[in-house]
């Protein structure tokens, strides 16, 4: 096993994925969409409605290179997953999910990223579940969705296909002109290295203002509108066609959105710190509210209660001890003070307009020395960070209890 010291560094080193978008794999995709509607035709399914036109993404927009750093990674997957309740609200299971991964792949400034020895052996025994998590955190970072495999590039074409299905089912605005992006990400286990196929669905819709009836009030407390469901295809004639199944967010309802989108991220946010009750606020009952509203305690779920001055800035969160090849490490996950204090009283117009003024200058990524690990800050205010426990050798001594 490599040193503990050494896993950390390492952390912080960047390394690059391959992106693969281009006509060629757009005719693959057709090609898995030709198949699976020819099958569901054979067994009397209904056919699926997807995205009517992917192209590729323009090297100008998404290089076919891309320099990534596997804690950046982490962190972003770590934020991601705050909410989903993936470690049953139980301590450390909270951002496990992140923190497994932290010698799953290797890379290097002048190669590709790809499954280490761990990668594999994690790879053996959760291949569906690694895959969707990293692929999560890769895609999150390219600031994109996507789907996760271990498999081949035919693979990809075939979750590409599924994924224009998925994407089709969400309507924002104007009938069948939401664009979208597509990814695929393949984990060789062979040996290879990591790529993400990439497409898009090009549309002219998606955008949430203004608002048709009122305009949205950000720090309102969040509400639980019922949207009618189902997608409602444009009239034709005097014909209004039926609807078809799905979500469509409409002018009407643009404001909800809006604030939704904003309490679910702030919630997310908080939920990174450990604090139940500031993510609470943020949260309807039927997005899990109840939840984050009994009495906070360290058994249970993580605490808001720990707090460093990184980069000469107070941060406040919880924080977790592991083993990482013997020796015990401490991994914090917080937000910048004054990030907390505005989210935790409800002020989501501030804390926006503090994290857009400081969008550029914020956001840091080293080994800091005074911290003793790997640092992750990301322009929202969060961060994420890893240190051998003070005060022990890195290498346990003979006979000292593990």
């Amino acid at each position: 096993m490599k040193p503990t010291e050494e896993v950390l560094q390492e952390l912080t080193q960047p390394s690059n994925i391959s992106i693969h978008s281009d006509d060629a794999l757009v005719g693959k995709v057709k090609a898995a969409i030709a198949a699976d509607d020819k099958k569901r035709k054979e067994n009397d399914d209904e056919p699926l409605r997807r995205k009517p036109d992917l192209a590729p993404i323009p090297q100008t927009e998404l290089p076919r290179q891309f320099e990534v750093t596997l804690w950046d990674v982490l962190h972003t997957l770590a934020r991601a997953t705050a909410l989903s309740w993936r470690g049953a609200g139980r301590g450390l299971a909270e951002h496990w999910g992140a923190l497994k991964y932290t010698q799953a792949l290797a890379g290097g400034r002048n190669s590709f990223l790809g499954l280490t020895d761990e990668g594999h052996r994690i790879a053996d025994h959760y291949k569906s579940l690694q895959s969707g998590e990293l692929g999560i955190g890769f895609a999150l970072t390219l600031t994109e969705h996507m789907l996760g495999s271990h498999s081949d590039a035919a693979t990809s074409a075939e979750q590409l296909a599924s994924a224009s299905a998925h994407a089709e089912a969400v309507h924002i605005g104007v009938w069948n002109e939401t664009p979208g992006l597509l990814f695929s990400t393949q984990l060789p286990t062979d040996g290879g290295t990591m790529t993400v196929h990439a497409l898009q669905a090009l549309g002219s819709g998606g955008r949430l203002s203004p608002a048709e009836d009122r305009e949205a009030n950000l720090n309102a407390p969040p509400f639980q509108s019922n949207v009618m469901p189902d997608i409602h295809p444009p009239t034709e004639g005097l014909v209004a066609p039926e609807p078809v199944r799905g979500c469509h967010v409409q002018a009407k309802d643009y404001a909800w959105f809006q604030e939704s989108l904003a309490h679910t991220t702030a919630a997310g946010l908080m939920a990174f710190t450990g604090s139940g009750h500031a993510t609470a606020r943020h949260l309807t009952d039927r997005q899990g509210r109840k939840r984050f509203t009994g009495l906070e305690h360290a058994a249970s779920m993580s605490i808001q209660d720990a707090a460093h001055t990184l980069f000469g800035n107070e941060y406040v969160g919880t924080d977790h001890v592991f083993r990482l090849n013997g020796p015990r490490v401490e991994a914090f996950s917080g937000v910048d003070a004054e990030v907390f204090r505005l989210l935790a009283r409800g002020d989501i117009e501030e804390y926006r307009a503090l994290v857009h003024a400081s969008r550029h200058v914020r956001p840091r990524l080293t080994f800091d020395k005074d911290w003793g690990g790997p640092v992750s800050v990301h322009a929202d205010g969060s961060v994420l960070a890893l240190r051998l426990l003070p005060g022990q050798d890195e290498e346990p001594r003979p006979g000292s209890p593990r």
